[in-house]
């Protein structure tokens, strides 16, 4: 192919500050937050009687509950995969590239969560429709999550109003992390053949696991009492303390690291689709 037909082909990757675009994952993001909403929409559903509603309940209701889990996992690999695909070649050795990296990081989401948490508190609020009560410490609670701190104790405040940002609270503390892990990632999967790659992959999955089983362990009758168990007031509180907490998705965000790495590190794995030696799967 000629450089003239090679620079006119199209291409879902664009540059924009120095920093790579990816717009084809676009759709697999479309589609992953509709699954999403529609499992959380599930948990508001009033369902009648009878054997056809019993089986909606059991069936298509509890696979969407599921599923919509398992998009929360997907999104955090899909961070990681994002991140490093647009600042593969960024150099993060410097506080001042930092810096600059967490600036814009907060800018481009802040304001956002900051109108929607303000908003939420209001609405919440027993002077504006009546409908709720809101205590000093809910109230407390709430004016600290606008400082993002509440990720690594989520499970231990009280009435968070705006739920589903909870995710971001993890996130942004991921992306905090970014800049110094961002190297020993690439060290990591730079040069790996499949069989290694796919290896690594398998442990990070395993170490994902870890944080749930831990929760799972701890709806055992009895197990909330143990002395390490006991400092969380319900189990509630401990599944989602483990559930929000940064270092229980990390390796999660690893793994979508691990992939971005694997494509764009030339090799003879350079990219999915090219004409190199071979496949971004091949050893």
């Amino acid at each position: 192919m000629s450089s003239e037909a090679t620079a006119a082909a199209p291409t879902s990757v664009g540059a924009v500050g120095g920093r790579v675009e990816l717009h084809g994952i676009s759709g697999i993001r479309f589609f992953a937050t509709l699954l999403l909403c529609a499992g959380h929409a599930t948990e508001s559903l009033w369902i009648a009687s009878g054997d056809e509603a019993q089986w909606f309940r059991r069936d298509t209701c509890s696979w969407l509950k599921r599923a919509s889990k398992d998009m929360v996992s997907f999104y955090f690999v899909l961070a990681g995969f994002t991140m490093t695909w647009g600042y593969m070649k960024r150099d993060f050795e410097t506080w001042e590239s930092r810096l600059t990296y967490w600036r814009r990081r907060i800018a481009r989401f802040y304001p956002d969560y900051l109108i929607s948490t303000v908003v939420g508190v209001t609405l919440h609020s027993q002077w504006v429709f009546g409908c709720h009560s809101m205590s000093l410490a809910m109230f407390l609670f709430n004016v600290l999550a606008l400082t993002l701190l509440p990720a690594w104790f989520f499970g231990l405040g009280e009435g968070f109003v705006n739920g589903p940002s909870w995710f971001m609270g993890t996130l942004f503390w991921l992306w905090i992390l970014f800049p110094f892990i961002l190297k020993p990632v690439k060290s990591l999967f730079s040069n790996d053949t499949s069989v290694s790659f796919i290896g690594k992959l398998f442990v990070l999955y395993l170490l994902a696991l870890v944080p749930f089983c831990i929760t799972f362990a701890a709806s055992a009758p009895g197990a909330m009492d143990t002395p390490l168990l006991s400092m969380f007031p319900s189990w509630g509180a401990l599944h989602w303390t483990i559930k929000a907490h940064p270092l229980a998705r990390l390796p999660e965000f690893v793994m979508g690291m691990g992939l971005a790495v694997r494509i764009l590190t030339p090799s003879e794995y350079a990219e999915i689709g090219g004409n190199g030696k071979g496949a971004w799967w091949s050893g």
